[in-house]
């Protein structure tokens, strides 16, 4: 009876490490950030340092970075981030030029403790992609989307762009059947609100 009632708590603790493992893997510890957000291409070209198209060559390096003021106090603390590498393909504002190579930074470390927004639309920029992106820029940090929902496109095959938020001001597909935003066009909005 005694050798029962030492397998049935053993298979009870079991079964509960079973769960706490599922639910750690299926539910990762998140970072969450707080963003602005832009109703329309004019604000989102006024509120960004840089815009381009680029294509990343490095991605996945995650940092421990001192980038500012920790919210609710003034300690300054290094946070996750996750670095790419960028080579400029096509300037579209700011001080950069094509062939250039920049370091975007995004929030979290994209395996490990992800950014929330960035984890939903599966945008940590990865090796490969060409991307138009909208950047804030630093002296001593790397670039940063001025938003992740909102700072980036995938350019695809034929220069159709692809944003999986719904937030995005271009590339986002609701399946009402509405035509797919290109490259070009969104250049030349966007080029309509630079000085």
């Amino acid at each position: 009876m005694l050798h029962k009632k030492r397998a049935a708590a053993f298979a009870a603790v079991a079964v509960v490490l079973a769960a706490v493992l599922v639910y750690r893997t299926a539910h990762k510890p998140m970072l969450h950030g707080d963003y602005p957000y832009y109703p329309d291409v004019e604000s989102i070209t006024q509120a960004s340092d840089l815009i381009l198209v680029g294509e990343v060559l490095q991605s996945g390096d995650v940092q421990a970075l001192v980038t500012g003021r920790t919210s609710g106090g003034s300690d300054r603390e290094a946070v996750p981030y996750t670095v790419s590498t960028v080579r400029v393909i096509e300037a579209v504002k700011g001080d950069v030029q094509a062939e250039d190579l920049l370091e975007v930074k995004q929030l979290g470390d994209y395996q490990r403790q992800p950014e929330e927004t960035l984890h939903q639309i599966d945008g940590y920029l990865k090796q490969g992609q060409t991307m138009l992106l909208f950047l804030t820029s630093y002296a001593e940090s790397p670039c940063s989307l001025v938003t992740p929902a909102q700072g980036m496109a995938e350019v695809l095959e034929g220069d159709i762009l692809y944003s999986a938020s719904r937030y995005a001001l271009f590339g986002y597909q609701d399946g009402s059947g509405q035509s797919a935003d290109t490259l070009g066009a969104a250049v030349a909005e966007i080029r309509q609100y630079l000085p």
